[in-house]
C-alpha cells in the first residue's frame, strides 16, 4: 500500500509546526520567569587574605513578566469580570436561581483566581483552554448538578499539554483534543519511566457531535500506552473543553502569546546592555588614581587625605583620576530605548504602570491617546476571552437544567472624571440629545431615575406644609368611654 506524498508532506508539516509552537512556549516561560542566560562571565577574584569569590555584575530583567501581568489586570481588573445569567424562557426567579448556581460553580473554581490563571497562561502560551471536570464515577441527570455544584470543577489546561485536531470547514473549532498530563509518581520522583497519562477526547461524528467519547491511557515502565479503565461516555454536543485564542491569529487554530521572539529578543539585548553598564560601573564609577613617574614605594608614601594637600617627591610625577568611558551615556542611553521599543511591541506603556512625569488633570481625550496601545490589545483580547466565558457558562448552565447565557460585565478600560462626564452629557442634551439616551449611555436607568425624581419632590412638597398643618387632625382620636357590663 503507497502513501500519497502529499499527504506525508503535510503530516511532517503539521508535526514540525507543533514542535515549534511548544518551543515558542517554553521560551515564553522563561521569560516570564525571567530565567534568561546570563550575558556575562562571573569574574574570579581573589582577596589579600587568599579567599577566592566570585562577582556576578549581570543585570536580569524582568520585563516580559511585568508586561504580560499589566495586561492580564487590565483585561479582567480587580475585581474580575462578573456574569449577569439572561435564561430564554425570561422567569426572573429561575434567573436569579441560575446566578446563584453559576455563581457558586465559579466560586468553588476559583473564582477572579480562576480568571487570573486563565489569562496568565493564555498570555503565555497564547491559547486559553478549561476544562469542565464532574467529579463523580459518570454522567448524571442535570437535577443532580443543579443541587449539587460542588460536583463540577473547572481548571485550567497548558496548551502546550494539548494536542487538537480541527476540520477544513471551520479551523477554530477542535474536531479532536488529546491532553497530557504527568502522573503523581512522576511529579514525586518516585517513577519517571511509568510518567505520562493521557485524556482523549473524540466526538461520535466530527461535523455533528450528539456525544463525546473520553479515553484515559497511562504509561507503564517501558514506557508503552496502556488503556485505564472504561471510556466515559459525555451526553452532550459539545465537549468538556473550552477554548479561545489569546490574541487573534486568522486562519490558524492557535493563538498569539504575548510574549513572542521580538519581546524575548528585545529583553535579552537590554539584558545584555545593563549587564555592561553595571561591569562597568562597578569597575570605573569610583574615583581610581593613576600615578605617573612613581615607583610603587613612592606611592605608597602619599599620603591622599580629603583634608589635606598631597606633595609629590619630583616635578615630573602626577596623579590623574581614571573616568568612566565615554561610551556608558551611550549605552545608557540605548538601553532606555529599547526599553521604549519593548512598550511599544508588547502595547503596554509606560504610563500603564504609573509613570507620568510632569502631568496634571487629563482630560479623557488625552487619557485614550497615552493608553491607546494597552487599550487596544485589551479589546481584542476581550473579544476572544469574551466568547471563551459565554460558551463555558452556556455549557454550565445547561448541565444544571437550565437553558440561557450569561454576558460579560467588563470593567471600564479607563478612570473618569465625573466632572467632565456629567458636563458632556449637559452638552449632548443642549445639542438636542434626549434625557434618557444620555441617562443610558452613562448606565443608568432614566425610569428609576424618573421614580426616584418624583418620591423626591413628594418630599420636599410634604416638608413645604408641615408648618401649616392643623396639629388637631394629627392627633390620636381620644378612647371611647367604657359602656360597662352588657344587661
Amino acid at each position: 500500500m503507497s502513501t500519497d506524498p502529499t499527504t506525508t508532506l503535510i503530516e511532517q508539516g503539521a508535526k514540525e509546526d507543533d514542535d515549534q509552537r511548544r518551543r515558542r512556549i517554553r521560551d515564553a516561560w522563561t521569560a516570564y520567569h525571567a530565567e534568561h542566560q546570563k550575558p556575562l562571565k562571573l569574574r574570579r577574584v581573589i582577596a589579600e587574605d587568599g579567599t577566592t569569590y566570585q562577582i556576578d555584575d549581570n543585570v536580569i530583567l524582568g520585563w516580559s513578566g511585568d508586561a504580560l501581568d499589566t495586561s492580564v489586570h487590565w483585561l479582567f481588573g480587580e475585581e474580575g469580570a462578573p456574569l449577569q445569567v439572561t435564561l430564554d424562557n425570561g422567569n426572573e426567579a429561575d434567573t436569579a436561581a441560575a446566578q446563584a448556581w453559576l455563581d457558586t460553580v465559579l466560586e468553588n473554581s476559583g473564582g477572579p483566581l480562576l480568571e487570573l490563571e486563565l489569562a496568565t497562561l493564555g498570555g503565555i502560551t497564547g491559547h486559553a483552554i478549561v476544562r469542565i471536570n464532574t467529579l463523580n464515577a459518570g454522567p448524571v441527570p442535570p437535577a443532580t448538578y443543579r443541587y449539587r455544584p460542588e460536583l463540577i470543577e473547572l481548571t485550567v489546561l497548558d496548551s502546550s499539554d494539548v494536542d487538537a485536531e480541527w476540520t477544513p470547514r471551520n479551523v477554530h473549532r477542535a474536531s479532536k483534543w488529546v491532553a497530557t498530563f504527568r502522573t503523581e509518581a512522576a511529579a514525586k520522583g518516585t517513577d519517571k519511566r511509568a510518567g505520562l497519562e493521557r485524556h482523549t477526547f473524540e466526538p461520535d461524528d466530527p461535523d455533528r457531535p450528539t456525544r463525546w467519547t473520553i479515553t484515559v491511557d497511562r504509561t507503564d515502565k517501558a514506557g508503552r500506552w496502556l488503556r485505564i479503565g472504561e471510556p466515559t461516555v459525555w451526553p452532550w454536543p459539545w465537549p468538556p473543553i473550552v477554548d479561545a485564542q489569546n490574541i487573534p491569529a486568522p486562519g490558524q487554530f492557535w493563538g498569539r502569546s504575548d510574549i513572542d521572539a521580538v519581546n524575548i529578543a528585545l529583553t535579552r539585548a537590554a539584558i545584555a546592555r545593563a549587564s555592561d553598564l553595571n561591569r562597568t560601573a562597578r569597575i570605573h564609577a569610583h574615583p581610581t588614581v593613576t600615578a605617573k613617574g612613581m615607583t610603587p614605594a613612592q606611592v605608597q608614601n602619599i599620603d591622599l587625605g580629603n583634608d589635606k594637600i598631597t606633595a609629590l617627591p619630583a616635578p615630573d610625577m602626577s596623579l590623574e583620576y581614571v573616568e568612566l568611558p565615554e561610551g556608558a551615556s551611550t549605552s545608557l542611553g540605548w538601553l532606555s530605548e529599547l526599553h521604549d521599543q519593548f512598550r511599544e511591541h508588547a502595547r503596554v506603556p509606560a504610563v500603564a504602570a504609573g509613570r507620568l512625569d510632569a502631568a496634571g488633570a487629563l482630560s479623557g481625550v488625552a487619557l485614550r491617546i497615552l493608553f491607546a496601545p494597552l487599550l487596544q490589545s485589551t479589546s481584542q483580547k476581550r473579544l476572544t476571552y469574551g466568547r471563551l466565558i459565554r460558551d463555558l457558562t452556556r455549557r454550565l448552565l445547561a448541565l444544571g437544567g437550565w437553558q440561557g447565557t450569561a454576558t460579560v460585565q467588563w470593567p471600564d478600560l479607563l478612570p473618569t472624571n465625573d466632572l467632565e462626564v456629567w458636563q458632556t452629557a449637559s452638552a449632548e442634551q443642549a445639542a438636542g440629545v434626549s434625557r434618557d439616551t444620555s441617562l443610558r449611555s452613562r448606565g443608568l436607568d432614566p425610569d428609576h431615575e424618573a421614580e426616584q425624581r418624583a418620591e423626591e419632590a413628594a418630599a420636599a412638597a410634604n416638608r413645604m406644609t408641615e408648618p401649616y398643618t392643623d396639629p388637631a387632625a394629627t392627633q390620636d382620636p381620644p378612647p371611647e368611654p367604657d359602656a360597662g357590663p352588657a344587661a
